[in-house]
């Protein structure tokens, strides 16, 4: 556990001392045995997602199960490590709304990802981009790969839909 965060008993929540968006359905979770949390110290924080670790001990199956009959979306990272976040909040829903609220269609969207977690809201826009450091079970759902983050994988994906103006010395100086 490092210095942000602490161990505090589920009735902390439950009571209402530190609120949270998770409250009611963590109180479900109470009753299913779990009784112990990590949030940040700052209790001023409003949780919108859970991580979970695993192990080979896990009723992994139930588990999923049972969040999604509570509402929640079950993301699996990697091994042994899965994010738990409310069915109706996604990158893809984010990308929903701005795209309401621009008015415009989530054709002209370009998303960029390397991860499961990515996933909704790849499979939601108009143009998905695979970071190159990414997960490789996501590249068959891509419409393009790019380079990883740190060989400018991001700028290459830019580049390559002209969604930049790149200006040499040859086009400023003549």
């Amino acid at each position: 556990m490092n210095e942000k965060t602490a161990r505090i008993p589920f009735s902390a929540l439950a009571n209402g001392q530190i609120k949270n968006s998770f409250e009611k359905p963590l109180h479900v979770l109470e009753k299913q045995g779990f009784h112990t949390i990590v949030p940040w110290q700052d209790h001023r924080t409003v949780f919108r997602k859970f991580c979970i670790e695993y192990d080979q001990h896990s009723d992994l199956p139930e588990l999923v199960r049972f969040c999604e009959q509570q509402g929640f979306q079950w993301i699996d990272r990697s091994p042994g490590f899965a994010e738990i976040m409310p069915a109706c909040c996604s990158k893809a829903s984010a990308m929903a709304m701005l795209c309401d609220r621009l008015k415009t269609d989530q054709h002209h969207c370009y998303a960029f990802g390397d991860s499961v977690n990515d996933l909704p809201m790849l499979r939601y826009d108009g143009h998905s981009v695979l970071m190159g450091n990414g997960d490789p079970s996501l590249r068959h759902e891509m419409e393009w790969v790019t380079d990883p983050v740190d060989q400018d994988g991001l700028a290459k994906a830019l580049n390559h839909y002209e969604l930049t103006h790149q200006t040499t010395r040859e086009t400023v100086g003549g």
